[in-house]
Formats: structure tokens, sequence, C-alpha cells
């Protein structure tokens, strides 16, 4: 799936990423913070989240590629999504 890149400055670092659709990443322009909503696994549920421990390599046409992985797990364990995020297109494992 190809990502869509949104930047946001709205001095609300919740607000502002929680309007991601699946798919979306961007960053905070007063913060510099990356944040990522990967597309919607089997089950629907897509959540946003912070990129706090991975790196993130801005790319000249704007898409960015973050590795490690990128893996959404709720408190018990179960995987919500698990994938790569490379040059703006997102690909699940």
């Amino acid at each position: 799936m190809l990502g869509r890149r949104v930047d946001f400055d709205d001095g609300d670092p919740v607000f502002g990423p929680t309007r991601f659709a699946p798919g979306d990443y961007g960053k905070d322009l007063r913060t510099g913070a990356w944040w990522v909503r990967p597309p919607r696994n089997a089950d629907g549920r897509a959540l946003v989240g912070r990129l706090t421990s991975h790196q993130v390599l801005e790319h000249g046409d704007g898409t960015i590629t973050v590795s490690p992985s990128i893996l959404w797990e709720y408190g018990s364990g179960e995987s919500l999504w698990h994938g790569w995020l490379q040059r703006g297109e997102w690909t699940q494992c």
C-alpha cells in the first residue's frame, strides 16, 4: 500500500496525527517527531503511534523509510500490525 505523508503544525501532538487515515505518516513540524498510522489489518483495527525507537530516513521526494520494522501489539502480546514502511510504501510481514 502506498502511504500518504501528512505533516502537521497545529500545536497539539495528540490531535494532529489522530486525523491520519490508515497508511498515513507525517512529522510534527513543531517537535520534529514522526507519527504513523499503519494500514488496517484483517480485523479492521489501526492505531496511530509515534516512532520513538525507530530510525527515520527522509528521502528527497518526501517519502520516508523506517527501520527496524514497525510492530504494533496490544498489551496481551496480540499483534495488530507488523511490517515495513520503505520509501512511503507499506508492506506487511
